[in-house]
């Protein structure tokens, strides 16, 4: 499901690197049905964008700046690598493959395997490092992605 269900830090949890990231386990105890509907990569339905598909930023100014570091993230679940589905949540220096998803209301929660380059992305291993992000919609069509507003810089 989403690798070990434990609460623990993330190095992109805030600026300073301790802000407590929630993980599955959270949301499987507010919700335990998630435990048995996650939606496996190969599975995730493909019709129109996801709402929550597409480059995000904090503000106006860390949507200008392509290059890091800071929080930007894109989100993609059409993504392909060597001819496989291969959905993925992007941020500088934190790259990670999407294992599975579920939803409940309008939020979405992804379990994923991270690497700090997608080079490092292996064939059919079971390396990289365990992640799940809980994304919701927020007003004016921004998100939240673990507590965080994003704003949209711009469309897939």
């Amino acid at each position: 499901m989403f690798g070990d269900c434990i609460t623990r830090f993330s190095k992109f949890g805030g600026y300073d690197g301790a802000k407590l990231v929630k993980t599955c386990s959270e949301i499987f105890k507010k919700y335990p049905e998630l435990y048995k509907t996650s939606t496996p990569r190969s599975e995730i339905p493909l019709v129109s964008r996801w709402y929550f598909e597409g480059d995000w930023g904090s503000d106006e100014e860390e949507c200008k700046d392509d290059e890091g570091p800071n929080w930007r993230t894109i989100i993609d679940l059409r993504e392909n690598m060597g001819g496989k589905p291969a959905p993925y949540f992007s941020r500088y220096e934190y790259h990670c493959i999407i294992d599975n998803m579920s939803t409940f209301g309008k939020e979405v929660a992804l379990g994923a395997t991270c690497y700090e380059h997608l080079s490092e992305y292996p064939k059919d291993t079971n390396e990289g490092q365990k992640d799940s992000f809980r994304i919701s919609p927020a007003p004016d069509g921004a998100i939240t992605i673990n507590g965080r507003k994003f704003i949209k810089c711009k469309p897939l």
